[in-house]
């Protein structure tokens, strides 16, 4: 239960707390590539769980100065710091819950930035310190998005999906789909890889099929995915986020900068409302699917037991693309899916065809995820980033 000292320093940081402001930083404002000046930066890392700790190692060979802080004190963690340390330099923890209500100094000076792991609450003591003394505050997410272009390679575009619901399935069929056309691909973020190491990966990944939770998303702002959804949304995580307002706010972040498509569940108003509000690249498209509706110009949807694209095509308003039909999603012969399954198949699907994945591909992929031929289960879940 929080003092009533905390509840006083919480009020007085409301604003921060809900939105996680973009501070006027241009120490960090240039960091915007794999290639840009990451030595010598000043970094505390807050806890060390799967992406804490994968952010503390990259930001150590990018040649960062990093402290990295954990709740817990364990025999594992201090290993892996000191052989971090070992590796790079300049590397160091504190461990213990007496670490946990003030950001410490880095080589004697203010920290630059502070990379939060997802368990981490906005309002906890630490982050309202960060805020007090003017810290901006990154995801892994974030630091990754701005890791990810590199001199000599192409950049990995990025499948952004989010929601209460369904976001493990949606994203295993997203990277079923693109493995079916041939497109080297990875399953990042809330499951598979820590979306940095990913990005640090010798391998040349044409997409990432990326899924977020609302505690990632609150801490991330320069993300601009190629094609982004909000599944859906229920009253969920509201303690972690203050109010159901700021829940969804979290989860609309995942529409800020998208390129291509912006798609939405015409059956949840909220991810409409999500889309209308966005500040998007020009050109981004809103793009509806539903389950319940025959699909209309710029809509996946159904056509009695058929997945129909009506919104990435040519002539969008005289024809539509079959993408498969509901026995593709059948995990048994004669069974019938779920309208959540449906939905999943339909989201997968509209994030596939805005980066030009062939119809026959969507069906192919989606075919051999529901068999059970992909198996993702063998991942770390990032149970921290349920949101």
């Amino acid at each position: 239960m929080k003092t009533a000292e905390q509840l006083a320093r919480i009020e007085a940081n409301k604003d921060a707390v809900a939105t996680n402001p973009v501070l006027n930083n241009p120490r960090l404002a240039e960091l915007t590539s794999w290639d840009a000046p990451w030595a010598g930066l000043r970094v505390v890392v807050v806890g060390l769980g799967v992406s804490g700790d994968a952010a503390a190692d990259v930001l150590a060979q990018k040649g960062a100065h990093v402290v990295a802080i954990d709740a817990k004190d364990t025999a594992e963690k201090r290993e892996r710091i000191r052989l971090y340390d070992q590796a790079y330099g300049h590397v160091s923890g504190l461990f213990g819950q007496e670490h946990m209500s003030s950001l410490p100094l880095v080589d004697g000076q203010e920290p630059d930035v502070v990379v939060v792991s997802p368990g981490i609450r906005p309002d906890s003591d630490i982050m309202l310190d960060a805020y007090e003394r003017g810290v901006q505050v990154w995801s892994e997410v974030e630091l990754a998005w701005r890791l990810n272009t590199r001199a000599g390679r192409r950049s990995t575009q990025w499948l952004c999906l989010t929601g209460t619901n369904g976001k493990t399935t949606t994203v295993g069929m997203v990277d079923s789909i693109l493995k079916a056309a041939g497109r080297h691909s990875a399953q990042v973020g809330n499951v598979g890889l820590p979306i940095v190491y990913a990005v640090a990966d010798d391998e040349e990944y044409e997409f990432f099929a990326v899924e977020l939770s609302s505690f990632q998303l609150h801490w991330t702002y320069s993300l601009s995915p190629l094609a982004s959804v909000v599944l859906n949304v229920a009253d969920d995580h509201v303690d972690w986020h203050g109010s159901f307002e700021a829940y969804k706010a979290a989860k609309a972040r995942i529409y800020e900068n998208t390129q291509v498509a912006c798609i939405f569940n015409e059956d949840h108003a909220d991810t409409r409302r999500m889309v209308e509000e966005a500040d998007v690249v020009e050109g981004a498209r809103a793009v509806s699917i539903s389950s319940t509706e025959i699909p209309r110009v710029s809509m996946l949807g159904l056509a009695e037991d058929i997945l129909v694209d009506r919104a990435f095509l040519k002539d969008r308003y005289h024809q539509a693309l079959e993408l498969g039909v509901l026995t593709d999603l059948a995990q048994a012969p004669g069974q019938v899916p779920a309208q959540h399954t449906v939905e999943n198949a339909l989201a997968a699907a509209a994030l596939t065809r805005a980066a030009g994945i062939a119809p026959e591909h969507v069906r192919e992929g989606l075919r051999t995820y529901s068999q059970g031929r992909i198996v993702t289960s063998w991942w770390p879940q990032l149970a921290e980033c349920s949101g």
